[in-house]
């Protein structure tokens, strides 16, 4: 695996937002995302992949992973008209773990599959990473309100736009959020928590039904976060950058790297954004963002590299249009 080299990334990138922005675009224009065989996450984070493809024969799929992968399942999903899901057991940020990941997504390109129109990239997290502590729960929840635009568009990973159906499988969910704000700050317990995270299902940016508020500290298998927004792929480095992105923020609030007096005031100026927001590049609020969830320059380049996707033209097959850059 090539080692990445950025000029003096450490100095650099310390603080984002406070390069000259165009010095910044040219430096991550000419960076590449490569796949690690570890994001540095503690042992305790565990995580899990619903790999959704198209344009192949499900028997095939299933033949390869019974072969190989006993562990994995492969199966139908009735939001594919040709395709299936290939999903994880739990997973750890772990040599292993990255290198079956990439194993099934060769396996798919060689096979020609695709994930082109209706896949998505279903991303599970351990919720015992936040726990039951209620201030965690409270800087998850307003540091989602404030950037859910961000994560969209940094969700479509190697594409521009959203898949076919995202609003009908996995509809932003700030605006619902925002309106419990005020039974947020008042929140005493996780089971106030659980109350304002109720949704009657599972088809929304996160799914929180499968938490299990009663023994949240603890390791259960199901008692995961579900990220629903990631567009599906067959990118192994896209993968990646994904649970990078999810895990790093469920883990922020225990670092103590969200400024929540500036998240406050940010979501009482700003409400919430307005869904075409969600699909063009924000450079001032994509630079906050990754200020307050990432602790490392790396990780900060993967994140925008991915979110302003100047290296579409590697899997976008020419459909790239140049996005309208905002900048206050």
């Amino acid at each position: 695996m090539k080692c990445i080299a950025i000029n003096n990334v450490n100095d650099k990138f310390s603080k984002l937002r406070g390069l000259d922005l165009q010095e910044l675009l040219v430096q991550i224009e000419k960076f590449d995302l490569e796949y690690r065989d570890t994001l540095s996450l503690p042992s305790d984070v565990t995580f899990g992949t619903e790999i959704e493809y198209e344009k192949i024969d499900i028997d095939i799929v299933d033949k390869f992973i019974d072969e190989n992968y006993n562990s994995w399942y492969s199966d139908i999903d009735d939001s594919l008209y040709s395709g299936g899901e290939i999903r994880s057991p739990i997973l750890r940020d772990n040599l292993k773990s990255w290198n079956q990941i990439k194993t099934i997504c060769d396996f798919l390109k060689k096979e020609k599959a695709n994930a082109d129109d209706k896949a998505g990239g279903h991303i599970h997290i351990g919720a015992n990473v936040i726990g039951s502590d209620v201030e965690k729960w409270k800087k998850f929840i307003k540091v989602y309100i404030a950037y859910e635009s961000i994560l969209f568009r940094f969700s479509y990973g190697e594409k521009v736009k959203p898949r076919e159906q995202l609003k009908r499988y996995a509809p932003p969910i700030a605006d619902r959020l925002y309106k419990q704000l005020d039974k947020l700050n008042c929140a005493e317990n996780i089971y106030d928590i659980k109350h304002i995270l109720y949704y009657p299902e599972r088809y929304q940016a996160i799914n929180f039904s499968n938490i299990s508020f009663s023994s949240i500290d603890s390791f259960e298998k199901t008692n995961t976060l579900e990220f629903r927004v990631p567009n599906g792929t067959i990118e192994e480095v896209i993968w990646q950058n994904n649970i990078n992105t999810f895990t790093k923020l469920t883990l922020a609030p225990s670092k103590n790297m969200i400024d929540i007096d500036y998240v406050d005031y940010k979501i009482k100026e700003n409400g919430v954004l307005p869904e075409y927001r969600y699909n063009i590049v924000d450079l001032q609020n994509a630079l906050e963002f990754v200020d307050m969830i990432f602790d490392n320059n790396l990780d900060k380049l993967y994140f925008l590299k991915q979110y302003i996707k100047d290296f579409a033209d590697i899997y976008n097959k020419g459909e790239y249009i140049k996005p309208k850059i905002l900048v206050k």
